[in-house]
């Protein structure tokens, strides 16, 4: 049963499927808050009314140019000042469109961060204001790229991708058993960079986050990026949005990795004559997908070092269903938990790993056989 959208959740969701460029460029904050703050805004600012100056230090950092910018802050590469000198990512929040709610939402965010201690999420280091009471918090700078560019640059093999994918996932279960809900996942929000020659995954960019312990109030303003929102997000049912929400943007940017494409393409969206109904349309299995990709197919499995056929194979034998599974529409019929996803999807390496063995094991019985079967053959012919 299709539930009723929110008058002013549905015009904001029409906004961004109307709007919005294809990799979820941001609109401005008062329509929809729809991306990273990381990500950088190619839209010229009116220099009268939101330019900001460029910053030379803000606390005791340093600042040594700017990462990006969003809706709710920009973000800066600085410098400790002190005697220990540390590189962090330092979010301030905008002047421009400073308001209490905004505010709000940047404590809501250090407090979440706060919480969090993972080896595969950015940390937070210090939370503060300078003298003119403008906030900043200071948070691990991850010198890394996007998730799916990153497998893609590489061409990492569909185990690769699966291990960076359970990295986050683990990532996300930590975050929801602390009482955080990030509220944006997606590709851009996952960065991989390379410690010790291993490549790490590391969750960024909780300006949408939600705390469980918060007073639960809803908006009539849709937070998120449209692509990788859950159903649940349009409703009208009041706290409808939990962790499921989290685990279906997962589902999304898992079924990416494994055959390209966001989870709701932006173009069938401005296409369709009812877009919230399109958004909320079941997509084929990725299996089904590549199948139908024709020669686009071929591509997607050199960029993961497999044959179309053995790509085919590894979906239908598993991926599929846990996939299909983790981005249900329906929030009843979605895996779980962000844990219970990443055990899908380690037992899914396991098995991968134990049939690789067995294969192995049976060519060299084979080989063995056949060395064997020559050997008795010379013999006889000796004899």
């Amino acid at each position: 049963m299709t539930r009723p959208l929110r008058f002013a959740a549905l015009l904001s969701f029409l906004f961004a499927a109307a709007l919005m460029p294809a990799q979820a460029q941001a609109l401005p904050a008062p329509l929809l808050a729809a991306r990273s703050d990381e990500e950088h805004d190619p839209s010229p600012e009116p220099a009268d009314q939101t330019a900001t100056p460029r910053l030379a230090s803000i606390g005791p950092y340093r600042v040594l140019r700017e990462l990006g910018a969003g809706g709710m802050g920009r973000v800066y590469l600085a410098e400790s000042q002190g005697r220990i000198q540390r590189r962090v990512a330092l979010k301030v929040l905008n002047e421009a469109t400073f308001s209490p709610r905004l505010l709000a939402q940047f404590e809501v965010e250090a407090q979440a961060l706060a919480r969090i201690e993972h080896e595969h999420v950015a940390r937070l280091y210090e939370f503060g204001a300078d003298d003119n009471g403008r906030p900043w918090m200071a948070m691990e700078w991850v010198d890394g790229e996007p998730l799916t560019d990153y497998c893609d640059r590489r061409q990492l093999a569909l185990d690769e991708r699966l291990e960076l994918f359970a990295q986050v996932a683990r990532a996300v279960e930590h975050m929801h058993r602390r009482g955080v809900l990030h509220g944006d996942l997606k590709p851009a929000n996952i960065l991989v960079c390379e410690r010790d020659g291993r490549a790490v995954s590391k969750v960024i960019d909780l300006g949408l986050a939600r705390l469980k312990s918060a007073s639960g109030e809803e908006t009539d303003l849709v937070m998120g990026t449209p692509a990788y929102m859950a159903p649940e997000h349009f409703g009208a049912e009041p706290g409808s949005v939990d962790a499921r929400a989290d685990v279906f943007a997962l589902g999304v940017v898992l079924r990416e990795l494994l055959v390209g494409g966001a989870g709701h393409t932006l173009d069938s969206l401005r296409l369709a004559a009812a877009p919230w109904l399109a958004a909320f349309a079941p997509r084929a299995a990725p299996s089904e997908e590549l199948r139908q990709s024709g020669a686009k197919g071929g591509a997607l499995a050199r960029l993961r070092r497999s044959s179309l056929r053995g790509l085919q194979a590894r979906l239908e034998a598993g991926l599929d269903r846990v996939v299909q599974r983790a981005s249900a529409l329906r929030r009843d019929e979605r895996t779980a938990s962000a844990g219970e996803l990443a055990s899908e999807v380690e037992g899914e390496l396991a098995r991968h790993a134990r049939a690789q063995v067995l294969r192995r094991g049976a060519l060299a019985l084979g080989a063995a056989a056949t060395v064997g079967a020559g050997l008795a053959a010379g013999l006889a012919a000796l004899i």
